[in-house]
């Protein structure tokens, strides 16, 4: 069924959507001043709660009758009702909605419900909300969205189409060309937080808005928990009209996390009066223990956290494999979101452990208590004073790089800013002193469809000094053949006493060796969330994401 919707009732929608924001705004506003209106509120809450929850139910039913693979996701999650947000929202563990926001959707359409549960079941399934690892929030939440309802369109738009997806999809067809390939939250987040991004994210989030993501930011969990209904009201109003919360461009996750609610069903004004009093009195008491309760409670949350991820990691894989065992009933939209899950479950590397696979064993000046007996230490001074019968050990066998190969795809379609991050990667793990000798013999070479330059490396300051004034050559096309022509010829001189291996950085886009070298040859991409890059039999394959290569 073809999305057929015409412009015009879009409009209606959408300014039915603004007139369902305000009277759930000036409803708020009045009630938190007048007990009165508080508690007409509460009373249209508790009269909209057993309809909301049939209505929840209902499209969770819907999913799982239309997209089978979906019954072990679908239903993971308990909904919570909750009085402080407007809209629905997950933290991965319950989810939370509001009664009277989730009526108000299935007036305007019972399908505007099932978009909006899959959506904010999708985000669990993709881990969005667990991968908050220093990110500006309104880029990513925006990115997050786009992604997920990139998916929805061609999965559950026929079935379950909405008064947005004409607009949605023509949204998408300029993004699209704008960043040049695959819709992935991953991809998107590096375009919209680039400097040089012109795109409004204010009046292009509320076409993909569906869920609000104040949980994935909640640091506080017993103090979020009881919540500002106010502040959190707020927030889902400012997403629904297009006003995300900010970062202010430049602030990372750390600094906006203190904006996030977490929704509970408490909500009195008086209430939170008391908890606030009560709550200072037993801080000035033992502030000192609360230090440390905090300091425990952040780092119990975030093993929560963490095996949550894992949970919804098993629920991605398990999806995986029940589409790819009925790949063909489900249709393309499906084959579209099998991929997406692939790459987002595909094994995630350490190239840390990768360079290892390049040491060789040498002898360092070094004491080596691993290796030291102190039976026969401690017994000589027991029995001859202070003469011990042997003395610490002074080397000690380490495995450490030394011949070694880097190339650098220097095309067009590979950025140089990731090339310096890879490149300051690469030396934060060789300057460890586990890992790097005295003198080295490593050769840095920039290629795109040739050799462009090899800089000689000999020791750890060399290559300090080469970071700093690096200058990337080239901007071609992209041929890997060059290069290990080159390191073969290299080899064939003398100038490696005993090569173990080529790292090469790169996108990928390029014509590879026919034959195996005589040496291990590792290729390094960047995680764009979607492509999962081929590469020979005889080759190793690494993909770092942006957290890779901090």
């Amino acid at each position: 069924m073809k999305d057929l919707t015409p412009i015009a009732e879009g409009d209606v929608v959408l300014e039915e959507r603004e007139r369902t924001r305000a009277q759930g705004t000036a409803t708020v506003k009045v009630g938190l001043t007048t007990e009165d209106r508080m508690a007409e509120k509460r009373e249209r809450y508790e009269r909209c709660l057993p309809v909301a929850n049939d209505i929840l139910e209902d499209a969770r039913t819907s999913l799982a009758v239309r997209f089978r693979f979906l019954d072990r996701a679908l239903w993971r999650m308990p909904l919570v009702p909750s009085f402080d947000i407007y809209g629905i929202a997950s933290d991965g563990v319950k989810l939370y909605f509001d009664p009277e926001y989730v009526v108000a959707r299935f007036k305007l359409s019972p399908n505007e419900v099932v978009r909006d549960v899959i959506h904010c079941l999708f985000h669990c399934i993709f881990r969005h909300p667990f991968m908050l690892y220093s990110v500006l929030r309104q880029p990513w939440d925006v990115a997050c969205d786009i992604a997920i309802e990139s998916l929805l369109l061609d999965l559950v738009g026929e079935a379950f189409p909405s008064n947005f997806d004409r607009r949605a999809r023509e949204s998408l067809k300029v993004i699209r060309a704008q960043v040049g390939g695959v819709v992935t939250a991953e991809r998107l987040y590096r375009f919209f937080s680039n400097e040089g991004s012109q795109v409004d994210l204010r009046s292009l989030a509320p076409m993909f808005y569906r869920d609000t993501h104040g949980l994935w930011y909640g640091d506080d969990a017993e103090g979020a928990s009881r919540g500002s209904l106010g502040a959190a009201r707020q927030e889902s109003e400012d997403c629904e009209g297009g006003e995300l919360p900010t970062s202010g461009g430049s602030e990372s996750l750390d600094d906006t996390r203190g904006a996030s609610e977490m929704p509970s069903q408490s909500g009195g004004e008086d209430d939170e009066d008391r908890e606030s009093s009560d709550d200072q009195d037993e801080r000035d008491a033992s502030e000192g223990d609360d230090s440390q309760d905090d300091a425990s409670g952040r780092e119990d949350e975030q093993g929560m956290t963490d095996e949550v991820a894992e949970e919804w990691e098993d629920v991605s894989r398990h999806i995986q494999i029940e589409l790819e065992a009925h790949m063909l009933r489900q249709g393309e939209g499906a084959g579209n979101f099998a991929a997406a899950l692939e790459a987002v479950n595909r094994e995630k590397h350490d190239y840390a452990e990768f360079l290892k696979r390049f040491a060789t064993l040498h002898e360092r000046m070094r004491v080596n208590p691993d290796e030291f007996d102190y039976i026969y230490y401690t017994y000589g001074l027991n029995q001859y004073g202070n003469m011990p019968l042997i003395e610490p050990l002074e080397y000690k066998e380490t495995r450490a790089v030394h011949d070694f190969a880097i190339a650098i795809d220097t095309s067009e379609s590979v950025s140089g800013d990731l090339v310096q991050a890879f490149m300051r990667k690469t030396y934060n793990i060789l300057k460890q002193a586990e890992n790097f000798t005295d003198r080295v013999n490593i050769h840095v070479i920039q290629c795109d469809a040739r050799v462009q330059e090899d800089t000689k490396i000999t020791s750890l300051e060399e290559l300090d000094l080469y970071l700093e004034n690096l200058e990337l050559k080239g901007f071609g096309g992209t041929d890997f053949r060059p290069v290990f022509d080159y390191v073969n010829l290299l080899v064939e001189k003398g100038e490696f006493a005993d090569l173990r291996g080529l790292v090469y950085f790169t996108d990928g886009q390029g014509t590879f060796p026919r034959r195996q070298p005589a040496y291990d040859a590792v290729f390094v991409f960047l995680d764009d969330g979607y492509s999962d890059p081929t590469v020979p039999p005889w080759a190793l394959k690494v993909i770092l994401d942006e957290r890779g290569l901090t």
